[in-house]
């Protein structure tokens, strides 16, 4: 992401949650694993995967969806690896 993000197991298991229901095609599911695993902190960490590419927004009904790049983050995460 635009400046590293550090992530404990903990969060690096939420984000994928997070991500896992934009594969499943739900916005809410996305933005509900990110306000429990990160709190308040959670909108500032989605326009940042926003910005840094890992999921687009549509502009016509502000539906998210994972990118390729947002695709591999998923898979990093699951190797353990970020």
């Amino acid at each position: 992401m635009t400046g590293a993000v550090v992530l404990d197991r903990e969060q690096g298991a939420w984000l994928r949650r997070a991500l896992e229901s934009l594969r499943s095609g739900t916005t809410r599911g996305f933005e509900d694993a990110l306000w429990l695993g990160f709190g308040n902190d959670w909108t500032p960490l989605r326009d940042r995967l926003i910005r840094a590419g890992y999921v687009r927004i549509a502009p016509r009904d502000g539906q998210c969806s994972l990118t390729e790049r947002g695709e591999q983050l998923w898979t990093t995460l699951g190797e353990g690896r970020a």
